[in-house]
Protein backbone atom coordinates (compact mmCIF):
# COMPACT_ATOMS: atom_id res chain seq x y z
CA UNK A 1 0.00 0.00 0.00
CA UNK A 2 1.43 3.04 -1.09
CA UNK A 3 0.58 6.59 1.09
CA UNK A 4 0.47 10.18 -0.52
CA UNK A 5 0.69 12.65 1.91
CA UNK A 6 0.58 16.55 -0.02
CA UNK A 7 2.72 18.89 1.17
CA UNK A 8 2.00 22.80 0.78
CA UNK A 9 4.16 25.44 1.55
CA UNK A 10 5.94 28.37 -0.06
CA UNK A 11 9.54 27.66 0.96
CA UNK A 12 10.29 26.05 -2.89
CA UNK A 13 9.47 29.96 -4.04
CA UNK A 14 11.42 31.69 -1.47
CA UNK A 15 14.46 29.84 -2.28
CA UNK A 16 13.51 30.84 -6.22
CA UNK A 17 14.03 34.33 -4.82
CA UNK A 18 17.08 33.88 -3.13
CA UNK A 19 18.75 31.98 -5.91
CA UNK A 20 17.67 35.12 -7.84
CA UNK A 21 19.37 37.16 -5.70
CA UNK A 22 22.31 35.21 -5.24
CA UNK A 23 22.48 36.02 -9.08
CA UNK A 24 22.02 39.43 -9.56
CA UNK A 25 23.77 40.55 -6.27
CA UNK A 26 26.69 38.12 -5.55
CA UNK A 27 29.39 40.46 -3.47
CA UNK A 28 26.30 42.03 -1.31
CA UNK A 29 26.55 41.18 2.20
CA UNK A 30 23.93 38.57 3.86
CA UNK A 31 23.92 37.97 7.74
CA UNK A 32 23.88 33.72 7.94
CA UNK A 33 24.55 32.45 11.27
CA UNK A 34 23.41 29.33 13.35
CA UNK A 35 21.33 30.51 16.73
CA UNK A 36 23.21 33.34 18.04
CA UNK A 37 26.52 33.43 15.89
CA UNK A 38 25.88 35.31 12.76
CA UNK A 39 28.48 36.40 10.16
CA UNK A 40 28.22 38.51 7.09
CA UNK A 41 28.53 36.83 3.82
CA UNK A 42 28.72 37.74 -0.28
CA UNK A 43 25.49 36.64 -1.12
CA UNK A 44 27.15 33.92 -3.74
CA UNK A 45 28.60 31.96 -1.35
CA UNK A 46 25.96 32.50 1.93
CA UNK A 47 22.68 31.56 -0.27
CA UNK A 48 23.90 28.14 -1.25
CA UNK A 49 25.60 27.79 1.88
CA UNK A 50 22.19 28.16 3.32
CA UNK A 51 20.38 25.74 1.21
CA UNK A 52 23.42 22.80 2.34
CA UNK A 53 22.75 23.31 5.75
CA UNK A 54 19.34 23.15 5.38
CA UNK A 55 19.66 19.80 3.22
CA UNK A 56 21.97 18.45 5.71
CA UNK A 57 18.95 18.58 7.98
CA UNK A 58 16.55 16.91 5.99
CA UNK A 59 17.03 13.52 7.57
CA UNK A 60 16.42 14.98 10.93
CA UNK A 61 13.11 16.27 9.54
CA UNK A 62 11.26 14.45 7.36
CA UNK A 63 8.17 15.56 7.13
CA UNK A 64 9.47 18.70 4.80
CA UNK A 65 9.59 18.62 1.11
CA UNK A 66 13.15 19.27 0.99
CA UNK A 67 13.87 18.52 -2.97
CA UNK A 68 11.16 21.53 -3.47
CA UNK A 69 13.32 24.08 -2.01
CA UNK A 70 16.09 23.08 -3.85
CA UNK A 71 13.76 22.91 -7.32
CA UNK A 72 12.82 26.79 -6.07
CA UNK A 73 17.11 27.50 -5.86
CA UNK A 74 17.36 25.86 -9.27
CA UNK A 75 14.38 27.69 -10.87
CA UNK A 76 15.69 30.87 -9.47
CA UNK A 77 18.95 30.81 -11.07
CA UNK A 78 17.56 29.19 -13.94
CA UNK A 79 15.10 32.03 -14.59
CA UNK A 80 17.74 34.76 -14.01
CA UNK A 81 19.96 33.32 -16.39
CA UNK A 82 17.66 33.55 -19.18
CA UNK A 83 16.35 36.92 -18.24
CA UNK A 84 20.30 38.75 -17.63
CA UNK A 85 22.48 36.25 -19.38
CA UNK A 86 25.50 38.21 -18.73
CA UNK A 87 25.23 36.92 -15.30
CA UNK A 88 28.88 35.21 -14.16
CA UNK A 89 30.11 33.10 -11.70
CA UNK A 90 29.90 29.42 -10.59
CA UNK A 91 25.76 29.60 -10.38
CA UNK A 92 25.43 30.91 -13.84
CA UNK A 93 27.32 28.00 -14.45
CA UNK A 94 25.20 25.54 -12.80
CA UNK A 95 22.28 27.38 -14.69
CA UNK A 96 23.83 26.84 -18.08
CA UNK A 97 24.29 23.57 -17.21
CA UNK A 98 21.02 23.01 -16.63
CA UNK A 99 19.81 25.16 -19.26
CA UNK A 100 21.68 23.01 -21.88
CA UNK A 101 19.57 19.80 -21.02
CA UNK A 102 16.32 21.85 -22.30
CA UNK A 103 17.96 24.63 -25.03
CA UNK A 104 20.70 22.86 -27.49
CA UNK A 105 23.65 25.12 -28.02
CA UNK A 106 23.63 25.82 -31.25
CA UNK A 107 27.37 26.04 -32.09
CA UNK A 108 27.09 22.20 -31.65
CA UNK A 109 24.30 21.88 -34.07
CA UNK A 110 26.89 24.17 -36.88
CA UNK A 111 29.85 21.74 -35.87
CA UNK A 112 27.61 18.99 -37.16
CA UNK A 113 27.04 19.79 -40.23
Amino acid sequence: MVIVKKRIGAPGAIYGVLGAYAMLFPTRKIYVGLKYHFAAVPAILGIPLVLLVQLLYASLTPHIAHLAHVGGFIAGITIIRLIYPETVGFLSKLADSILSIFIPNNEDSENET
